[in-house]
């Protein structure tokens, strides 16, 4: 093969199809249905040399097992090589276009309600990787950065907690459950455990941001792919491909042209960063196809890349711009210059009457719509505000028969809203209802898309699937194909998938960003990629006049002509008047000539200050635009006479018409009165209770414990108040302050002196609060230095006293140390009180470190120590303050403050010391590291014990050692590291060693405390709570293994640690988590229940919540950091054994040097080498 690299081929066995490209070879899939395998159009993409590398590269990525990410400019490429990938290995697909308001029920799994009972509807991600198909997320750099980590752990181990209690396990796991314990798959299915097919793939498509838009990827998120960039053809193959391959055959002339547009586009991508340029994304096909319908080619190169043109380029842009033009034959000024020879005589002189007023400037803008529409199909027009894009698409459409479908796009619309929206049957079942896009998709018409400007960012490019492929999967599952791949499909995959009509079109309609306003431009690169822009120049001053005439045929031409010469002088002034130009559209002065010959009495000069609002204005702005009006032979009008007529109101002809002054319009006279509007208020309540149904699926409410409290006279605990929501605590007083409340539910609470004054009969009517109700609440001060507000303001100090519990002294700390762990050394209480004592005094940056040795902290290192006296107390301070993760010169200071009081630093570890391993003693019932022995549990569920591939290394042994200390102390544990040093890896190693069952639960950023501790499901019309993870691990004695805990808001995350301090919790559907339980219905705290948090470090890159300074002082901490460059070379030896190990050390100290950089902030922080770089070195490129 002549290119080793590029080259593939087709091998047809007799047992199976094979695809070779280059070295790489590949069985072909089977697919199952058939409809899921993309088609790629041999035009739209072009087999050439580089693209061959890529899927050559593809083809390698998914041999090793590795996920794959696609980066590169946004010109469409990227999504059609994924899909010729899937096409040439037959494989299926599960397509999502990743925008801003992407959620989590867009990848996971979806609630619906069918029959009156709530069920979960699996997504993309959990369909692609149950039916072992390619996943494919496009445009992640749009997504906000906490919603792509919910996927972490489907990417990195296989698996994956479901909402509908189901379990993603990888594919070994599973078939290591069916091989070692007596269950098969059917019990398997029981237990909800689902394996993950091992042919699930990942294709994730990105920008680099920067230079364009978008959010920065998640350190976690990026680490787990493998990532290639995809630069853009260069001239000579662009230009060879264009002209050789597709049914578009250019002319001479039309293929000299091309070059020329082709040698512009890679000089402005050379230059783009240098002269502050917008990058080229346009396509360079679009741009062959309008030169082969007779396009200029300087309109042609303006369709693509709209950037020369916009009011928003600046003038050294400008100038660079023109530079480059000229170099190659094409000038600015040649826009001026028709598009094409002739406008089509049916958009000329349509069959009938459509209104428009055809000038030189809209005859223009029709050529290049006309040449978009038969060239592409799909199309932009931009303009300003009135300038008649809406009524140039109406003429353009009527006049070529085409049927138009308004599609109005405002600001809060999401991207899933363009396609669908959600709605509800009357039978109470959720369903989807088509949006107008998908109707116009559906029955061939033309969607108009009017206001795309006011999209989000982000969600413009959810269409581009649409535009470049022409197919789609709705929100409810339903897939759209093109016409062409729906013609290649079996008939029975054909009732699967609905076709979209050949005929259908989509055209944008959108205004430009204004110069001087505060909005971000829309029109950015990435939008530019997206179809052609066609943009309406604002009209010449006689355009204007003639049109005015033409729409206004009796408006005086003195007047047309003083409209005209104002919104002249708006446009081109420069002082603050200039903002009011936008006010004087050519819509607004149709409507003024209109207004002014229907009554030309009106003063020409109220009338523009009023369709200005110059009376908001400030008085120099309203002295400007009066002083713009003189000069334009606008007078203003005389003050008005004393002696003139008052206006009034008046009913004439019988009440048939309503008159003010001269003006009279007829009253309707069979109005509904009901309909007459008015205005009714409903006062809001805060809730006392909360909502719930009954079981004939009737909603109710019920109490909360604070109301349980107040009727059977307990006092009730406020814990955590400093958290609530500015004013929400004032709420309280009249509680406090009257013992009265109304709750929502309509029922009222009194005091007991009221109660006991009321008659009998209105007992019943109310309820008492019992007089032995009190009320404490529990609050930690404001920190100072923290960026929180004081949450103990002047109102909430007027509604309770306030005990404040001061710092014990040193005498007390000490005495209280002694009593809790009576076997401490009183030499080690004492330099422990020093330590937290130095730490509160500091006052440089060390200081901060104060809150992380509270007396919490110190009697957990006092327990340690005592069962541990061979460790370092310098060692376990600096772990329990998490110094690994502060600058240099804190931990300095740190071991300062302890040299000072007397603790030590440790000695290096000697060369000759031995070895820690890991060994199971006394016949398997116990787990040795070193000096350190664990029980093993013996009874453990097989199919909840985790299982990962694990290679020793001394460095991670250490760290487990230090783990089976915290845990032989009975201490729920704490890991916090930077992504990818395998915190996950860890702990599943640790569970599976102990023999214990595992509850996983993935936080993000919309996690609530409600979903924290209890899963909503509704069954035949009734709402109810099933367990979550958290609720089962606690009842059950297993571990729960909280991840990605910094992704979520620290109030949620909070509430773990009542749970932990206080061992009690409550619960969404109203029971408790307690060790003492007061009803059936409490879940009662096994003994055995253990937590095991893992976070990302706080601050950049990871940009996560500071879980640590809210709850670290309850854990167990531990700093989790990559391995040493010995550690890291002996474990991926074990990874990748017939790789040089010169090789690995290189790549080890490399990466070692990374992170390095990356901790001083001169680069981003490096995805991991580990297993990936290891095994991908085995494919020499």
């Amino acid at each position: 093969m002549a290119d080793k690299k590029g080259s593939f081929s087709t091998t047809n066995g007799q047992r199976r199809v094979l695809l070779r490209i280059g070295d790489i070879a590949s069985q072909i899939a089977v697919p199952t249905h058939q409809h899921l395998v993309p088609f790629v159009d041999p035009e739209e993409l072009a087999l050439t040399k580089s693209v061959r590398q890529v899927l050559r590269w593809l083809l390698q990525k998914e041999k090793l097992g590795q996920d794959a990410f696609l980066l590169g400019p946004p010109d469409g490429r990227m999504r059609s090589i994924a899909f010729k990938f899937a096409q040439l290995t037959n494989r299926e697909v599960e397509y999502v276009a990743i925008s801003r308001d992407s959620t989590e029920s867009d990848l996971k799994q979806r609630r619906e309600i069918e029959g009156g009972t709530a069920k979960y509807v699996d997504q993309c991600c959990v369909r692609a990787a149950i039916h072992g198909r390619i996943l494919i997320l496009d445009g992640v750099q749009s997504c906000e950065r906490n919603l792509l980590p919910l996927i972490n752990n489907l990417l990195e181990n296989r698996e994956m907690a479901l909402e509908d209690g189901r379990f993603l396990v990888s594919p070994k796991r599973y078939q290591a459950l069916l091989n070692d314990s007596a269950a098969d798959a059917a019990a398997l299915a029981d237990r909800k455990l689902v394996p993950v097919s091992p042919k699930f793939f990942v294709i994730a498509i990105g920008l680099p941001v920067p230079p364009f838009t978008g959010y920065p990827l998640d350190p976690p998120f990026r680490s787990r792919f493998q990532a290639k960039f995809v630069p853009r053809l260069g001239a000579d193959e662009t230009v060879r491909t264009l002209t050789t391959s597709g049914t578009t055959k250019l002319a001479p002339v039309h293929v000299d042209a091309l070059k020329r547009i082709v040698t512009v586009a890679e000089v402005l991508a050379a230059n783009q960063a240098e002269n502050r340029l917008a990058e080229f994304t346009g396509d360079l096909a679009v741009v062959a196809k309008l030169l082969h319908h007779g396009v200029a080619p300087i309109h042609a190169l303006d369709l693509v890349y709209p950037f020369m043109s916009l009011p928003t380029t600046d003038m050294h842009s400008r100038m660079v711009l023109e530079g480059v033009l000229r170099r190659f034959g094409l000038t600015h000024d040649q826009l001026a210059d028709a598009p094409m020879a002739d406008l089509l005589p049916a958009l000329r002189e349509p069959a009938f009457p459509t209104g428009l007023i055809l000038t030189p400037t809209f005859e223009a803008a029709l050529m290049k719509m006309h040449a978009c529409h038969t060239a592409v199909g799909d199309f932009c027009l931009v303009g300003g505000k009135g300038a008649g894009k809406s009524h140039i698409v109406r003429h353009f459409c009527a006049s070529l028969g085409l049927e138009m479908l308004l599609v109005p796009v405002f600001k809060d619309m999401s991207s899933r809203e363009l396609l669908q929206r959600r709605s509800t049957t009357f039978a109470g079942d959720t369903t989807w209802v088509d949006a107008p896009l998908v109707d116009a998709m559906l029955t061939g018409r033309v969607a108009v898309l009017d206001g795309v400007e006011s999209l989000a960012h982000g969600s413009l490019a959810t269409l581009e699937c649409i535009v470049h492929n022409r197919s789609v999967t709705l929100p409810d599952g339903r897939r759209l194909v093109s016409d062409k791949q729906y013609a290649r499909l079996p008939a029975r995959e054909k009732a699967l998938v609905e076709r979209i009509h050949p005929s259908f079109r989509l055209i944008a309609l959108a205004r430009p960003t204004v110069m001087g306003s505060d909005a971000k431009t829309w029109l950015t690169p990435e939008a530019a990629a997206l179809f052609p822009f066609v943009q309406l120049a604002p009209l010449t001053k006689s355009e204007e006049a003639a049109l005015l005439q033409a729409t206004v045929p009796n408006a005086d031409p003195a007047l047309v002509d003083q409209l005209i010469q104002v919104a002249v002088a708006l446009q081109n002034a420069h002082d603050d008047v200039g903002a009011l130009a936008h006010s004087v559209s050519l819509r607004q002065l149709i409507k003024l000539a209109q207004r002014m010959t229907a009554f030309p009495g009106d003063s020409l000069w109220d009338e523009v200050h009023r369709v200005t609002m110059t009376r908001f204005a400030p008085g120099m702005v309203r002295e400007q635009l009066s002083g713009l009006m003189s000069q334009v032979g606008v007078a203003m009008p005389p003050p008005r006479r004393a002696d003139e007529a008052q206006l009034s109101l008046r009913k004439v002809e019988n009440g048939q018409k309503l008159a003010i002054g001269d003006v009279v319009v007829p009253i309707k006279q069979d109005a509904d009165p009901l309909l007459i509007p008015h205005t009714l208020f409903y006062e809001n309540q805060r809730q006392f209770t909360r909502r719930s149904t009954t079981f004939a699926g009737d909603s109710t409410w019920v109490d909360a414990p604070l109301v349980d409290a107040m009727l059977t006279g307990r006092v009730a605990v406020l814990d955590g108040v400093e958290s609530l929501a500015h004013g929400s605590l004032a709420t309280l007083e009249c509680i406090v302050h009257n013992r009265s409340v109304t709750l929502p539910d309509g029922r009222r609470l009194v005091s007991d002196k009221q109660y006991a004054r009321l008659p009998a009969r209105e007992k019943a009517l109310v309820e008492r609060i019992h007089p032995s109700f009190r009320l404490i609440a529990l609050a930690r001060p404001t920190v100072m230095g923290s960026d929180a507000k004081t949450w103990l303001t002047p109102e909430a100090a007027a509604l309770f006293p306030f005990v404040q519990l001061a710092p014990l002294t040193k005498s007390e700390e000490a005495a209280l140390l002694q009593a809790t762990v009576p076997n401490a050394d009183p030499a080690l209480v004492d330099q422990l009180i020093q330590v937290a004592v130095a730490l509160q005094n500091a006052h440089d940056d060390v200081g901060a470190l104060a809150h992380s040795v509270s007396l919490r902290q110190l009697i957990k290192l006092a327990q340690r120590m005592t069962a541990f006296p061979g460790d370092s107390l310098w060692d376990e301070v600096h772990r329990v303050t998490m110094t690994r993760f502060a600058p240099g010169m804190v931990r300095e200071q740190l071991s300062g403050l302890m040299s000072q009081v007397g603790v030590a630093m440790p000695p290096p570890r000697r060369a000759d010391e031995a070895q820690l391993s890991l060994r199971k003693v006394e016949n398997g019932q116990k787990l040795a590291i070193g000096d350190v022995v664990v029980p093993i549990k013996q009874d453990a569920d097989p199919l909840l014990i985790p299982h990962t591939l694990f290679y020793e290394n001394q460095r991670q042994f250490t760290v487990l050692r230090d783990l089976l200390k915290d845990w032989l102390l009975g201490e729920h544990i704490l890991l916090i590291g930077n992504q990818g040093v395998g915190k996950n890896k860890l702990v599943d190693y640790l569970l599976g060693q102990l023999q214990r069952e595992r509850q996983y639960i993935q936080l993000h950023r919309d996690t609530t405390v409600q979903a924290l501790t209890a899963i909503p499901v509704i069954k035949e019309g009734v709402l109810s709570y099933e367990d979550s993870p958290l609720v089962v691990a606690a009842r059950m004695g297993h571990v729960l293994v909280v991840d990605e805990a910094d992704k979520a808001p620290t109030h949620v995350t909070a509430i773990l640690k009542s749970l932990i301090e206080d061992r009690e919790m409550l619960l969404g559907d109203g029971r408790r988590i307690t060790t003492m339980p007061q009803s059936n219905l409490d879940v009662v705290l096994h003994p055995d229940f253990r937590m095991i948090v893992l976070a990302n470090r706080p601050g950049f890159p990871f940009l996560g919540n500071d879980f640590f300074r809210e709850c670290g002082d309850v854990f167990a901490s531990h700093a989790i950091d990559n391995p040493d460059v010995p550690s890291e070379v002996a474990m991926l030896q074990q990874y990748s054994p017939n790789v040089a190990v010169s090789l690995l050390e290189k790549l080890s100290r490399a990466f070692a040097e990374l992170r390095v950089n990356a901790q001083d902030g001169d680069i981003n922080y490096p995805a991991r080498p580990g297993t990936r770089i290891a095994r991908a070195a085995a494919f020499p490129l």
